[in-house]
Formats: C-alpha cells, structure tokens, sequence
C-alpha cells in the first residue's frame, strides 16, 4: 500500500506554482441517481456512469446492493497492479450485472497523478473508465518519462504556472497520445488541463481525503463502508471477489 502524504505536502507536490490554500469540498450539481433500482441482468449497468456530490465518478447501478469504493492513485504502482488484476472480472461477473457499483476517488500524491487525473476525468464521463485502466496499463513506460521529465525541469529551474506544468507533462510523457485511443484528441486534452474549475475540485477532494478520510494509503477499499483489508493486508481480486460474494449473500 503507497503511503499518503500530509495535506501540506501533497499540496505543494501538487501545485508547485503557485500553492493555493484549500477550502472544504461543498456539496455541487450531480447527477440525479435513482432510487430502488432492481439488478437487471439484462441490462448492462457497466456502461452506466454517475457523478456524486463529492464529484467522483460511480460505475454501474447506483442501487447495487454491493458498493465498493476505492482510494487510488495514478501513479501508485500497487493501485496499478490491482487494476490490472481485477477491474475487467469485476465488471464482467458484478457491475455489468448491476450487483456491485464502484466509486473511485483519486488521492492525488503528486504533480504528474494530478495532470493524468485530469486526463482521465476530462470529456465524455462514460469512458472514464477505460481512461483510467489506459494509464494503469501503460503505468512504467509513462513514469518512466516522467522522470526523466522532472530532471530535466531541475535543472531549467523556471518557474512555471500549474498550467504550463500540466500540458508540457503531459506532452512530454506521452499522456497526449495515451488518451487518444480512448476519446480524446489533443486539442480537448490540452484544454481540460487548464480547466481552473476541474483543478479547484481536485484540489479540494484531495484535501478531504488526506485530513478526513485519513486513508492510510493507496490502493484503499471499502465495501458497503467497511475496508476490505486492515492496512498490513494488500488486497488482491482474490479478497475482493470473496468480499463480494458473502456481501451478496447476506443480501439474498
């Protein structure tokens, strides 16, 4: 599990210039969810995303009887592992099926999860998700320029607006080009990385997250509101899916 920094650290990782001070999140226009929705298996409830009041994203049936709500971080490698092993049978066996919903909510560690953040919640909601398990997928190689892209900003020492920041990472890591396969051109890339509204709600909820939720760190579950694991656990799709199945079964 990716340890999380203190508020004022993240922040001045994340907002290197100028660092902003941080309000709490208040409660702003989502989506209207429905209430009493039966799980319809012939309807497939993957393709169904919603917006909650703290602005995260849900995937599948608002109503599922099983919600599973994770904590992760782009650039946290055991959130990628994780990714990688369990969203597509998650989908496929529960959320498809409307049984289970997922949450994500990103704890935003540093600069480069902040401009792939971004990245993955700009445009159209509804491939979200495919955004996300993008980056996951190609995890090492676009760190691995990351890297290589804070050294060389060392030794330029400018200063840089966050939104210079942002774009020029973005560019130069190969982010760009990573979210065009899955529905975004430059051009809208490019703009929802200077969206001042998409940065002052990242801001907020990374702070909410490290000062209330007090989360010990990424990757982090929670089933109808109990964790998954202790924080010595790392969970894997094993625990999750057996989770899953006896949460059903105390429904049925």
């Amino acid at each position: 599990m990716f340890p999380l920094l203190s508020t004022a650290s993240a922040l001045t990782m994340l907002f290197t210039v100028p660092v902003f001070s941080a309000s709490p999140i208040k409660s702003r226009p989502s989506l209207q969810l429905t209430h009493n929705i039966q799980p319809d298996r012939a309807k497939d409830w993957g393709q169904r995303v919603s917006e909650t009041s703290f602005g995260s994203y849900v995937i599948g049936n608002p109503d599922a009887p099983v919600k599973l709500l994770e904590y992760l971080s782009l650039t946290c490698p055991h959130c990628a592992e994780l990714t990688r092993e369990s969203l597509q049978p998650l989908m496929h066996h529960y959320i498809s099926k409307g049984l289970v919903s997922l949450e994500i909510r990103h704890a935003v560690r540093d600069a480069f999860d902040a401009t792939a953040t971004l990245l993955v919640r700009c445009g159209d909601r509804q491939h979200y998700i495919d955004r996300v398990e993008q980056i996951f997928n190609n995890q090492n190689r676009w760190m691995d320029s990351a890297i290589e892209f804070s050294q060389k900003q060392a030794k330029v020492r400018d200063n840089i607006s966050y939104e210079a920041f942002f774009q020029k990472a973005a560019t130069d890591t190969g982010l760009i080009e990573m979210m065009k396969p899955v529905g975004l051109t430059s051009d809208q890339s490019l703009l929802c990385l200077k969206d001042p509204v998409a940065l002052d709600l990242l801001k907020r909820q990374s702070v909410e997250i490290i000062e209330k939720s007090k989360i010990p760190g990424t990757p982090y579950l929670l089933l109808n509101g109990r964790p998954i694991t202790d924080s010595r656990t790392k969970p894997d799709w094993a625990i999750i899916d057996s989770k899953i199945k006896a949460a059903l079964q105390k429904k049925n």
